[in-house]
């Protein structure tokens, strides 16, 4: 990091720390290794029915996006001194004079590359909830600690930080996610699939159309002794059933109720490259799940291309990185959710899904239908080529695989991709 950036984040970070302790919003903070993004989405939604909120924008997770969304400040990707000095001036002015219309409710998502990264965090902004969505067998961003396990103690970090007086939501369907509620004497909302959840789901299924635009998620909340049912069109995938739960276990955590969290939650909108389904050329359909990839979350895509079945599939993989020691047997595990969700085509997309066509090869999948390229842009026309009338194709690699070079080859509307 240079020093300006440094200087920057440091001074940024001080003024954030003044303008929580001024203003004394509601702190609301959402980590995990899958679904911060989508959750954070879904708990803005609910959230805004009571209070006046803001929220971190696209995946600004870090210390110096924590500290500029406080501060009420887009950030840049490489701004310059006078840029930083007017970011720090906006900040500068909070304090100075009090402003009325200084949000009530502020919804962080906080990441974690490496360990303290959490901790530094709550310690500009200490949560009043705090959200774990899920972390996966093979955990995103694991390059940088020594094991699984270190994972879960970096994340856990958030709950053993919240306030006593606040609200711990948790995973129930992940036992070691469950098992942070023994780090605090706060209140503990749990939320899952499983029944024994305080917020829990059931009955979930995908309705699928003939026209896939119009398939759309059924699912019934349960909550104590209330019941109510909930669908959505084009939103699609347990991701999302859990970051509904999660948005409904906030609303419960600040007093609303199940109808009126679940009526907030239908003007739910999907963020670019997150499982947005979009047509493609030659009538074709596409899950434009581009924005990123961790293990758990290309099991969740593909687990929902298996709901599909009247359409041929295509599956377009990127590497997923940062996950260090693990690369290689997360990408050959990736071959049996391939498998089981009935993928007709494979296009590997980088240097690491090579171990995925290996194992696909290993477990008798069709050698004709599989491919390999070293890059996107590599990749793009004979993509084109491969794609039938009907076809349901899934797009999903990490971010700087640049998938989204295929997606605009593919798409029947190119310019209307982010």
């Amino acid at each position: 990091m240079s020093w300006k950036k440094r200087s920057a984040t440091i001074i940024s970070t001080i003024i954030a720390k003044l303008i929580i302790r001024k203003y004394r919003p509601l702190v609301i903070t959402i980590t995990g290794n899958v679904g911060k993004s989508s959750t954070k989405e879904a708990v803005a939604l609910v959230v805004a029915q009571k209070y006046t909120i803001r929220k971190n924008e696209l995946n600004y997770n870090t210390e110096i996006g924590v500290a500029l969304t406080i501060m009420g400040v887009e950030q840049s990707g490489s701004p310059s001194t006078l840029v930083w000095l007017n970011h720090l001036w906006s900040g500068i002015k909070l304090l100075l004079k009090r402003q009325k219309n200084y949000p009530q409710a502020l919804i962080l998502e906080y990441g974690a590359d490496r360990p303290g990264d959490i901790k530094k965090l709550c310690n500009i902004a200490r949560p009043d909830i705090a959200i774990v969505t899920n972390i996966g067998n093979i955990p995103v961003h694991i390059e940088y600690f020594e094991d699984i396990e270190k994972v879960y103690e970096e994340k856990s970090t958030i709950i053993k930080m919240l306030k006593p007086t606040g609200y711990a939501i948790l995973n129930y369907d992940n036992e070691k996610i469950y098992n942070f509620r023994k780090l605090t004497q706060a209140n503990i909302i749990s939320y899952g699939f499983d029944g024994d959840s305080d917020v829990n789901v059931s009955n979930y299924k995908i309705e699928t159309k003939d026209d896939l635009a119009d398939s759309s998620m059924y699912m019934r909340f349960e909550y104590k002794n209330y019941f109510a049912p909930f669908e959505i069109k084009q939103i699609l995938g347990k991701g999302f059933a859990y970051a509904f739960m999660c948005a409904v276990s906030t609303g419960l955590a600040i007093g609303m109720n199940l109808i009126d969290c679940l009526h907030a939650l239908e003007n739910y909108e999907l963020l670019p490259g997150r499982l947005n389904l979009i047509n493609g050329v030659k009538n074709s359909y596409i899950f434009d799940d581009c924005y990123n990839a961790s293990p758990l979350a290309v099991e969740n895509s593909l687990n929902l291309m298996g709901n599909f079945t009247n359409n041929r599939k295509v599956f377009i993989f990127g590497d997923m990185l940062e996950l260090g020691n693990y690369s290689e047997k997360a990408h050959r595990l990736v071959a049996k959710h391939i498998i089981d969700s009935h993928i007709k085509i494979f296009i590997g997309i980088g240097q690491k899904t090579k171990f995925t066509f290996e194992s696909l090869e290993k477990s008798g999948f069709d050698k004709n239908n599989m491919y390999h390229f070293d890059n996107a842009d590599e990749a793009r026309l004979k993509v084109q080529d491969l794609i039938y009338p009907g076809d349901l194709i899934l797009i999903k690699g990490s971010h700087s695989m640049h998938l989204e070079i295929i997606l605009k080859e593919i798409a029947f509307e190119p310019d209307s991709i982010v």
